[in-house]
């Protein structure tokens, strides 16, 4: 159902004799990092941000079922909400601690994010956890851009690419432990 292989050889309601292992696949069988078809991935993701929203667990889960289902664009759409909602929580944070005012996270995503980015110099002190929140930040722009895009009815890129969404849950796996550190 993933779309790593095809079974073959099969006879009729029988097991097959052998599969057949698609691009995706080899993907799969080749990753040596933390891949999101494999099993556990979102709870591991969400084990190495502390306090994490249920809303977003639930936002990327969904999204790795559409991953699951071959559903590539509401995937995608669906991961850019969940770091929105992220972003969002992190801006509360920092309206608590004193590092942006209430106005500041009534904006847009796009701009909220930017507000986000411009704090990680004064929330974070280590300079290699300061250059991994401003890559994490990037990301999620990038991610939001693509969920804007997705959402719309004429998308500037198609959806058909497989390996992009995996790459976009990869990597949300990668960079939201980077910008929850914020939080």
């Amino acid at each position: 159902r993933a779309g790593l292989a095809w079974p073959m050889g099969a006879p009729t309601n029988g097991f097959p004799c052998w599969l057949y292992l698609t691009q995706a696949g080899l993907r799969f069988v080749d990753a040596t990092e933390d891949h999101p078809l494999r099993s556990g991935f979102i709870e591991r993701l969400v084990g190495r941000c502390p306090a994490l929203p249920d809303d977003v667990a639930s936002l990327l889960t969904d999204a790795r079922r559409c991953l699951d289902a071959g559903l590539m664009r509401p995937a995608i759409v669906l991961m850019g909400v969940a770091y929105e909602v992220a972003v969002e929580r992190i801006a509360e944070s920092l309206v608590k601690k004193g590092h942006l005012q209430q106005v500041d996270v009534d904006v847009n995503a796009a701009r909220l994010l930017g507000k986000v980015k411009a704090q990680v110099t004064n929330v974070l002190q280590n300079r290699e956890h300061q250059f991994a929140a401003d890559a994490a930040c990037d990301f999620a722009d990038q991610l939001r851009r693509r969920r804007n895009d997705g959402a719309h009815t004429a998308p500037t890129y198609g959806f058909e690419d497989r390996e992009e969404a995996e790459e976009f849950l990869v990597s949300s796996g990668r960079h939201l432990p980077h910008l929850w550190r914020m939080y």
